[in-house]
C-alpha cells in the first residue's frame, strides 16, 4: 500500500500534463490566427505586387524602353 499511495502523491506527471495542454492551447491558437488573417495578408500581398510591378525602371534617366550607352536616347545619337 506504500507504493500506490507515495505514486499517488507525486507531482512529476501533472507538469508533463500541464505543457501538453499548454503546447496544445497554443497550437490551436496558432492555427485559428492564421485561419483569420490568411485573406487579408493574401489580399495585401497581391497590392503589393501589383504595386511593384507597376513601376517603371529606366536606365541613365531613360524611361521610354530605349537605351544608349552614354545614357542618351538611342533616337538622338548618331546625328552630327
Amino acid at each position: 500500500m506504500g507504493r500506490v499511495s507515495t505514486f499517488l502523491k507525486t507531482e512529476d506527471g501533472a507538469v508533463t500534463v500541464d505543457w501538453v495542454v499548454g503546447t496544445t492551447a497554443a497550437v490551436a491558437m496558432t492555427i485559428a490566427v492564421i485561419g483569420q488573417v490568411r485573406d487579408g495578408v493574401t489580399a495585401l500581398a497581391d497590392r503589393i505586387g501589383a504595386s511593384i510591378a507597376s513601376i517603371e525602371i529606366g536606365v541613365f534617366g531613360v524611361s521610354d524602353g530605349s537605351s544608349g550607352t552614354d545614357g542618351e536616347n538611342s533616337s538622338r545619337s548618331g546625328t552630327n
